[in-house]
């Protein structure tokens, strides 16, 4: 027992390690790329990517590695690390593909950091799908719920696919400009126009995942109720970000990404309320409170400061 308890701390200490370098070189290329002339060069530019991801990624691998030493029969403490590992891949592709196509570095294989960085980032849909419609006790939910619940990862799954073979061949502001040669070369371009990259299958699959959850809480009774209020709670916090959505480009991506964020805090602190999984943790509700406002704060103070 003892050898594997010692193994899976290693491996959960390893993906958070690797996950917190990752989210590092994110910051670092966001500094180094301050001032490049993104907006002028690429289609939409999300400025702040590389930012978010890296807050993400320890968003993500925090309370991941925590459950995973404490838990780790429980599969959401690990997939929340690959979701830390996965923003983590996400922000540094971004930073290293901005370095070498904005600032002319010409690292090699661009491509590849353009695929990683968007599949990275996509990969978090499947894990709140996921997350939303097992947690806490990993249990399908009974009836209809049950299977949109399961849909939902499958749409979060193929998502990610489509972000895998996007040709990305309209990345470029300017066509004859040497970030415009920068193509997939695994890319499948019948796919991406069907899917609208990927949004068509993500976007549903996100919603749908909220409905889920709101379903499970009305349907719940005891402590079971209490637990996933916590999340309703997330969820509903999460929706003074959708304005931010309107303003476009890189606030667009901002309310994508917040929104996790905010879910992500009141699931971790309404489990340590409530001691989910036997963790004996006290958190006061105005602990609870104060945790999801400075996550907003984090959030912005640090993006601000990178921008």
């Amino acid at each position: 027992m003892n050898r594997t308890v010692s193994a899976t701390n290693v491996l959960a200490t390893l993906l958070a390690a690797a996950s917190l370098t990752l989210a590092a070189v994110s910051l670092a290329f966001a500094w180094a790329n301050q001032g490049l002339p993104v907006n002028s060069m690429v289609v939409d530019a999300p400025k702040w990517f590389g930012t978010q991801n890296a807050l993400s990624t320890v968003v993500f691998a925090a309370p991941g590695w925590y459950l995973a030493m404490k838990a780790p029969r429980v599969p959401f403490g690990w997939v929340l690390l690959v979701g830390a590992l996965a923003h983590g891949i996400a922000g540094a592709g971004w930073g290293y593909m901005v370095a070498s196509e904005v600032a002319h570095r010409d690292y090699p294989l661009p491509w590849l950091a353009v695929v990683l960085s968007a599949s990275g980032a996509a990969v978090e849909v499947a894990i709140l799908a996921f997350i939303l419609t097992f947690y806490p006790d990993g249990k399908r939910p009974a009836g209809v719920i049950g299977w949109v619940g399961i849909a939902c990862v499958g749409l979060g799954i193929a998502g990610v696919a489509v972000a895998v073979v996007d040709p990305f061949s309209a990345l470029a502001q300017d066509p004859n400009s040497s970030l415009a040669q920068l193509n997939n070369p695994i890319g499948v371009p019948a796919i991406a126009r069907f899917t609208d990259e990927g949004f068509l299958l993500l976007a549903p699959a996100a919603i749908a995942s909220l409905f889920v959850l709101v379903v499970r809480w009305i349907r719940a009774t005891g402590e079971s109720k209490q637990v996933l209020r916590w999340v309703v709670l997330g969820i509903v916090v999460s929706f003074v970000t959708l304005p931010l959505d309107l303003m476009g480009n890189e606030w667009e991506m901002l309310s994508a990404q917040l929104p996790t964020v905010l879910i992500l805090a009141a699931l971790v602190a309404g489990s340590l309320r409530h001691r989910v999984y036997g963790i004996e943790v006290v958190v006061s509700r105005a602990f609870v409170y104060a945790t999801l406002l400075g996550v907003v704060a984090l959030v912005f103070g640090s993006i601000v400061g990178t921008s």
